[in-house]
């Protein structure tokens, strides 16, 4: 066995036995090499986590500052915190989520460079964690319960995004949502239109919220009233980039105020007509007596 060869292998032994995640990351973005505590910490195997590109460990919402960071570091030689005093997510296999931090370093040039990557869970991101999911939770049973639909339009990309709750008021699903738009311009009554349009470019041009109410009609045609809020959020430039915002039917409750309104003006018309026939009556009587004492 040559002094490379044992250098090498020590130098595996030291990595595998490091308590950092640690991963090596090709130019393809793919991961080619995992230690023991990355494995333990997304929950692969060595055969299922090799060659899986590297995106993948994280949520989808961070995925392109993450390739985005990968590309700059293969181009220059030099180190990056992703997270540094900030959380940053990660993916497991079975789809949790935990915060880290994560240290990116350039090794190798040209055909043969390749990023190393040292992940760190510490207790505090761990703790933060923990009382951000359980808040979460608790959000997440909020919403349902009360059947809030969340909503999020990027202004830079023209993109509109819907969780689950949105597709159950709209009464459509996430296959026929095409992420545009007009998705929801389509959806909005054709009476209400032109001032749901507006409520939007109002949000942008007064940097202000949204606070609107309009009517939609489903694909089975059924008509709906909705509550939406929102505000604007600006990027590093102060410059609009995306509305985030909520939805809740209020169908019920105008119902139950037009039913209201209806009997108020049926009671309207029947204590006047009783009033009516209350004054004939009077009217007749006085006739009648009249009549009689003659």
């Amino acid at each position: 066995m040559t002094l490379l060869v044992v250098q090498f292998c020590f130098q595996q032994q030291v990595i595998h036995a490091c308590a950092s995640a640690i991963v090596e990351i090709s130019q393809q973005g793919n991961i080619i090499f995992a230690n023991r505590a990355a494995l333990e910490l997304f929950e692969y195997n060595s055969k299922e986590l090799l060659k899986m590109p590297i995106h993948k460990l994280v949520p989808d919402r961070y995925r392109e500052q993450l390739m985005t960071n990968v590309e700059r570091y293969f181009k220059q030689d030099s180190t990056h915190h992703i997270g540094a005093g900030d959380a940053f997510p990660v993916k497991t296999k079975s789809g949790n989520e935990c915060y880290v931090t994560i240290s990116l370093q350039a090794s190798g040039k040209h055909q043969d460079a390749s990023i190393i990557a040292t992940i760190t869970e510490s207790e505090k991101l761990k703790s933060t964690q923990d009382s951000l999911l359980d808040l979460s939770e608790r959000f997440q049973l909020a919403i349902e319960s009360a059947g809030i639909g969340i909503w999020q339009y990027d202004l830079i990309t023209d993109r509109l995004f819907w969780d689950d709750q949105m597709f159950s008021l709209y009464g459509t699903d996430a296959e026929q949502f095409k992420g545009d738009f007009n998705d929801w311009v389509s959806s909005v009554h054709s009476e209400d239109i032109e001032d749901a349009i507006k409520a939007f470019e109002d949000v942008v041009e007064n940097r202000g919220k949204f606070d609107y109410s309009f009517r939609i009609v489903t694909p089975l045609g059924e008509e709906k009233f909705l509550k939406a809020y929102g505000y604007l959020v600006l990027d590093d430039q102060g410059e609009p980039a995306r509305i985030i915002g909520v939805n809740y039917d209020l169908t019920k409750t105008y119902q139950t105020q037009k039913q209201l309104e209806i009997s108020l003006k049926e009671n309207e018309f029947l204590a006047k007509v009783a009033q009516e026939t209350d004054n004939a009556v009077v009217i007749t009587n006085r006739i009648l007596g009249a009549r009689s004492c003659r």
